[in-house]
């Protein structure tokens, strides 16, 4: 019973896991198609205010993707110059 129960468990706990990673994605997907990441590498740290206005959107918007931003992103430095 106790393995059926720890089986269990560590299923769930990949599943949990999977989520949280498919929700970096997805906000990392937005950084990329609301131009944030873009807005930031050219104007450097912001407020969501000047976020907001340097991204051409609503501060509310820029607010909540930086709020879900959990960990910093470093991008390699081969990334950043490809995207330039």
């Amino acid at each position: 019973m106790s393995d059926v129960g720890s089986e269990r468990d560590r299923f769930a706990q990949a599943v949990f896991a999977s989520s949280l990673g498919y929700f970096d994605i997805l906000s990392t997907h937005l950084g990329l198609r609301l131009g944030l990441y873009r807005a930031l590498a050219d104007g450097g740290a912001m407020t969501s205010h000047e976020l907001a206005s340097a991204a051409g959107i609503a501060e509310r918007y820029a607010r909540e993707w930086r709020r879900s931003c959990s960990t910093p992103i470093r991008f390699p430095s081969w990334a950043r110059a490809s995207a330039s």
